[in-house]
């Protein structure tokens, strides 16, 4: 018994390896803008490299920031309203 749970977990923790970079690969290559904001917030956590070099701006200027309050939104006072 003690065996098969080891074995089931090394299952689930290969399987989760696997998951995470399939996720990490799509997330990095995909040739859309992934964006993460947080829902609470509103700050922008992460986005992938397509998405920052398409909006030709530094990763510093956008991590850490309200989605609303970065250059590359239009119109911010709609933006935040749809946003909360």
């Amino acid at each position: 018994m003690y065996f098969t749970e080891i074995s089931d977990h090394i299952f689930v923790q290969e399987a989760l390896v696997n998951a995470e970079t399939r996720y990490k690969h799509l997330f990095d290559f995909v040739k859309d803008g992934i964006l993460f904001v947080d829902g609470t917030t509103g700050k922008i956590n992460a986005f992938n490299p397509f998405f920052i070099n398409s909006i030709d701006l530094s990763k510093e200027s956008c991590i850490g920031k309200e989605a609303w309050t970065v250059d590359f939104l239009k119109n911010i006072l709609e933006n935040k309203k749809v946003f909360i």
